[in-house]
């Protein structure tokens, strides 16, 4: 091409100017919106602005172009970027109002559909005329602009209705958002209004028969001004911060489970944290009743179907867990006072209410330490004399009177027949103080275990040091299985021991690990009746298992979670007669945690109770200051 010919196919057009000083603005836009391309309104932005600044450049070089081929070609560049900007718009005015739920992939793909096979008809115009259906250039003045005839075709005008249709929704929603629209958002709104208002004034002169300019495309001015707008705006109103939007990415954020439902109790809306806690999808439950939702909660259904205000705390199954949360029920209101539903907001609280119920219960076990404390520092000395003096004479009054009964028998023979009644009586009298003594012996040893019990308690309230060393746990479980074996035959019962040969030794106090296999031992003994006893030992992944199963009478389900508790007794008429004060697993769970370990418990009423201490393996060391 010689240069002459170059001159030739470009001119300079004055009305390309604004177009090309407009190019810079849109770039600069893009610029600054591009930090936030991860929000849903600024990607959308960047999309039109990008559109657009395709287009004008493609209109300006058509501008800037003399000759018929290279106009055309560019009028085709130009449909690349403005056949989808109504569209994008609408897809803005749905981001920025309150259903940006609705900009999917899907609809964004299905409202792509016809821009797409409307711009394959512009460039396969030549073939059929469906679009243009003549093209030519007009000179006006030394101006040379493209002269079109549209095709007067059903596509032509299903495109012309596509356009205009997308154009007046994207204008009803920002109506709608701005009669909706608090103060604080008024003026995004009306700056909103004004980019629509814009892009119909320049479609009304294009489409006006009386336009006195027909070669300029009036709507592309007015999409390129609409877009400067919109650019200045989000900067000006910091929209991608202060927007109904925005806010609605704040609720999208919360941590509370929200759902909005209407006057038909049917879902409106759910934030992420809703689907987490119904395990459901929020587009799959949108539109659907309550009571789908919430299917297994029929009782809070029911209570709360026509409340519309409300604040309780309630508590909730969730993932097979007791969940506690805090509900606030308000009503949703427009702004002329008119019910529209109501707004649902679940706040899980269970960690506070567990820390309640951990400090509560950390305050009460701290209030009976110490009281047992000072009961026990206080009234030991004066309690332990007085039991040791009762302890003493009941055994000496039961010698005394036996050696009287003996006597007695040994007179018997001697004593003529008419004293012998009286010698019966005195040797009736002999025995009956016999078993008081007996009684008062028994009663006085029970005190004694008692108060022994109480001070075993404060001596490891106290922290009293362990002596760690490396001990065979199976040879101290069978020596405390001896200890209760002649317990065991005297009730029929059968004590089984299953030790795991493989097991090594353990870091073990060995007066305390003895007295938790005691403890254990006497609980099964005492609440079992019939059957087997069976104890056994076995090597876990990092613990030993110690396991004490019993065929007795089992502990009751609402009961089993306070049986480590202090003075928590489950048959509160056994353990009078049996003289336990309910601290025997309190002292055994205090020893286990000091050996790093856990005991626990499994309980079937009238099948029997299951037992398990888990003690770390030698890999873990022991406390520190506990050597």
């Amino acid at each position: 091409m010689s240069i002459l010919s170059y001159y030739m196919i470009w001119q300079f057009n004055p009305y390309a100017i604004p177009v090309f000083l407009s190019l810079p603005l849109l770039a600069y836009f893009m610029h600054a919106v591009w930090p936030r391309r991860h929000e849903v309104l600024a990607r959308l932005f960047l999309w039109l602005a990008g559109m657009t600044l395709l287009t004008m450049l493609a209109y300006g070089m058509e501008l800037s172009s003399a000759d018929l081929p290279t106009i055309v070609w560019w009028a085709r560049v130009k449909n690349i970027g403005a056949l989808p900007l109504t569209t994008l718009f609408l897809l803005f005015m749905l981001a920025y109002s309150e259903w940006q739920h609705y900009v999917t992939r899907r609809l964004v793909l299905l409202l792509s559909i016809a821009p797409l096979l409307y711009l394959i008809v512009i460039w396969t115009n030549d073939l059929h005329h469906w679009h243009w259906a003549q093209v030519d250039t007009r000179l006006v003045g030394t101006l040379v602009f493209l002269d079109i005839t549209y095709a007067n075709t059903p596509i032509f005008w299903a495109g012309a209705v596509y356009f205009f249709v997308t154009l007046l929704l994207a204008s009803a929603l920002i109506v709608r958002r701005l009669r909706l629209s608090a103060r604080m958002y008024r003026r995004q709104a009306l700056l909103l209004l004004l980019v629509m208002g814009v892009i119909w004034l320049g479609s009304l002169l294009d489409f006006n028969p009386w336009n006195l300019f027909p070669y300029l495309r009036f709507t592309l001015f007015g999409i390129m001004l609409s877009c400067l707008i919109l650019g200045w705006s989000l900067l000006l109103y910091h929209m991608l911060d202060l927007t109904p939007i925005a806010k609605d990415m704040l609720i999208k954020s919360m941590s509370d489970a929200l759902f909005v439902l209407d006057h038909q109790q049917r879902i409106v809306d759910m934030n992420p944290a809703a689907e987490k806690l119904t395990s459901k999808n929020a587009a799959q439950m949108i539109g659907r009743a309550a009571s789908d939702v919430f299917h297994g909660q029929h009782h809070l259904l029911e209570r709360y179907l026509n409340v519309y205000e409300a604040s309780e705390e309630l508590s909730l199954v969730h993932n097979n867990e007791l969940c506690y949360f805090d509900m606030r029920i308000s009503p949703l209101r427009s702004r002329s006072g008119e019910l529209h539903g109501r707004v649902i907001v679940l706040r899980n609280i269970t960690m506070r209410k567990q820390a309640e119920q951990q400090a509560l219960e950390m305050a009460i076990e701290r209030e009976e330490i110490r009281l047992l404390k000072s009961f026990i520092g206080n009234a030991t000395h004066d309690f332990m004399t007085p039991i040791t003096v009762l302890k003493t004479s009941a055994h000496l009054l039961k010698m005394y009177t036996v050696k009287l009964v003996r006597q007695i028998d040994d007179l018997q023979v001697a004593l003529p027949e008419q004293l012998k009644p009286l010698t019966q009586v005195v040797q009736q009298t002999g025995e009956s103080v016999q078993q008081k003594g007996e009684q008062i012996e028994m009663s006085a040893e029970r005190l004694h275990q008692l108060l022994a019990t109480l001070i075993e308690m404060l001596r490891l309230d106290q922290q009293v040091s362990f002596k760690f060393e490396p001990l065979d746990a199976n040879a101290l479980i069978e020596d405390a299985l001896r200890l209760q074996q002649v317990l065991a035959e005297a009730k029929g019962l059968t004590l089984r021991f299953e030790p795991d040969k493989a097991l090594p030794p353990l870091l073990l106090d060995r007066d305390t690990f003895m007295r938790v296999v005691q403890i254990l031992l006497d609980n099964a003994l005492t609440y079992t009746e019939k059957g087997s006893i069976s104890v056994r030992t076995q090597r876990e992944t990092h613990t030993l298992l110690l396991e004490v199963r019993d065929t007795g009478i089992g502990i009751p389900a609402d009961e089993l979670p306070h049986i480590f508790e202090r003075f928590y007794r489950v048959d509160k008429t056994r353990s009078m007669r049996s003289g336990g004060m309910g601290l025997g697993l309190a002292i055994a769970k205090k020893i286990v945690m000091a050996h790093q370990g856990e005991i626990t418990a499994e309980s079937t009423p009238g099948v029997g109770s299951v037992f398990r201490v888990r003690l770390p393996l030698p890999l873990v060391t022991p406390p520190n200051g506990q050597q």
